[in-house]
């Protein structure tokens, strides 16, 4: 009864953004604004899936940020000699 009062107020609702999003955003923050694009379309194909070529589920948070992990120092170099 009380969980169907507060449901109805639109107080169960849970509003919290997930640690993965912050997390990325500070990864990500000492890349160039053109570097950053990608791998924020990356991660947002990663968590939500998609239905056209190529096809993918929606990954796990902690399979992201190991993917990311392994991808963070290259694009870091990558970043500091090619991008001007």
């Amino acid at each position: 009864m009380v969980a169907d009062v507060l449901d109805d107020a639109g107080l169960l609702d849970d509003d919290r953004q997930p640690a993965i999003l912050a997390w990325f955003t500070i990864s990500t923050a000492s890349l160039p604004a053109l570097m950053r694009d990608e791998p924020t379309e990356w991660l947002q194909e990663m968590r939500h899936g998609s239905t056209s070529p190529p096809r993918r589920k929606p990954r796990a948070d902690s399979t992201i940020s190991t993917h990311l992990r392994w991808a963070l120092p290259t694009l870091q170099q990558w970043a500091t000699r090619h991008v001007v």
